[in-house]
C-alpha cells in the first residue's frame, strides 16, 4: 500500500493548511547541513488571484513546516520567515520562498566585538544568547586567546564553528552542533523505502566545493604572536 503525503503549515502560528492545500502545487524543503539557512519553496495556484490579492503573503511573516505521511508522525521542519515571493501570469502562480533565519533585522546586524581569553563554547553561547538563541550539542571548551566579531551574529558563529571543525544547523531558535569526524561514524537518522515513494526521487553528490581541510589562526596578545595551524575535516 502505498502511503499518502500530508504536511501541516503555521502562517505567523495561526493554521493555514487547509487554505494551503486547495492551490499547493508544490513544496519543497531544502536542508542544509551547514553554512546555509534551510529553505522552504511554495508554489500556489491563484486562478481566483486571490493570493495576489487579500491573501498576498507578507515579507518576514513566519511558516511553521511539518511533512510526512497520513497516520504517521510528521517531520518538523523549523520555522522559517518569508523572505522572497514571485508572481507568475499565465498560468497564475505564486511562489513563497522562506528561509529557516537571516531575514529579521535584529539578525542581519553586523556587529564589532573582541573576546580575549574565552572559551570556544564560551564565546558562541553568548552570541547566541544575545540573539535569544539556545545551543545543543557538545562544544569543546578550547581556549581561544583573541576573536573578533565584524559581521552578523550568525556568520559570526558559523565562522567559529567553521574553523574548528564543527557544522551549525539554525533550526528555528535552536544552533545545533555536531562535531564533522564523528557525523562521519553515525548511523542513519532515516531509511527510505523507494516503494514508497510517491512520484519519485534524485541524489545529488558534490565533490567540487566541499571543503576537506580549515586554517584556523590564534593571536597571543601577550607575545603578538600568530600561530596557524591546519585542520583536516576528512
Amino acid at each position: 500500500m502505498i502511503k499518502k503525503p500530508t504536511f501541516t503549515l503555521l502562517y505567523n502560528n495561526k493554521s493555514a493548511t487547509i487554505d494551503i492545500a486547495k492551490d499547493l502545487i508544490e513544496a519543497s524543503f531544502t536542508d542544509h547541513l551547514t553554512g546555509e539557512s534551510d529553505e522552504l519553496d511554495i508554489t500556489l495556484a491563484d486562478e481566483e488571484r486571490k493570493w495576489m490579492g487579500d491573501w498576498y503573503p507578507t515579507k518576514g511573516a513566519t511558516l511553521v513546516f511539518a511533512i510526512g505521511y497520513e497516520g504517521e508522525k510528521l517531520l518538523d521542519c523549523g520555522t522559517f520567515e518569508v523572505d522572497e515571493i514571485t508572481v507568475n501570469d499565465s498560468p497564475n502562480t505564486v511562489q513563497i520562498r522562506a528561509l529557516s533565519a537571516g531575514v529579521t533585522d535584529g539578525v542581519r546586524t553586523t556587529k564589532h566585538k573582541a573576546y580575549d581569553n574565552q572559551t570556544l563554547d564560551g564565546v558562541i553561547k553568548a552570541t547566541a544568547s544575545s540573539l535569544g538563541y539556545t545551543v545543543e550539542g557538545k562544544i569543546e571548551p578550547l581556549r581561544i586567546e583573541r576573536v573578533t566579531q565584524k559581521e552578523t551574529d550568525l556568520a559570526f558563529i558559523k565562522r567559529l564553528a567553521e574553523a574548528y571543525g564543527y557544522i551549525v544547523k539554525v533550526i528555528g531558535k535552536r544552533l545545533v552542533f555536531s562535531k564533522i569526524s564523528e557525523l562521519k561514524t553515525a548511523g542513519s537518522i532515516a531509511t527510505i523505502d523507494r516503494t514508497q515513494m510517491y512520484t519519485g526521487w534524485y541524489v545529488r553528490e558534490q565533490i567540487r566545493t566541499v571543503k576537506k581541510e580549515a586554517t584556523v589562526t590564534s593571536h597571543n596578545p601577550k607575545t603578538k604572536q600568530t600561530i596557524k595551524f591546519l585542520l583536516a575535516l576528512e
